[in-house]
């Protein structure tokens, strides 16, 4: 992220706690978005806050994840829904919020 914003490049980030972080100084090329990837609506609030503030998304860096660090055979049910919500569903909401320039297959 830090690289895309020193190239002048605009960038949206999200955590559910990422303007808490303080790892990142304001700037205009910055937007924050403060929620977890692992709701539908979140994905969906990045892209509004991309298209609203800096008019388009170009690229999508879709590097959302968890893990624990106990052995998979001692992970509870809410791990595991967790691990799911997080790296699988986060990541398809993101990637389809995000338009494609695809050619239709209609």
């Amino acid at each position: 992220m830090k690289a895309f914003l020193g190239r002048g490049y605009n960038v949206v980030a999200n955590s559910r706690t990422i303007t808490k972080s303080r790892a990142f100084e304001g700037s205009d090329n910055l937007a924050l978005v403060d929620e977890s990837i692992a709701e539908a609506a979140t994905a969906a609030k990045i892209a509004g806050v991309a298209k609203s503030k800096f008019g388009s998304i170009d690229a999508l860096v879709n590097n959302a994840g968890i893990y624990f660090t106990k052995h998979f055979t001692d992970y509870t049910v809410d791990d595991l829904r967790s691990l799911v919500s997080v790296n699988i569903e986060g990541s398809t909401y993101a990637s389809r919020s995000r338009p494609t320039t695809a050619p239709s297959s209609t």
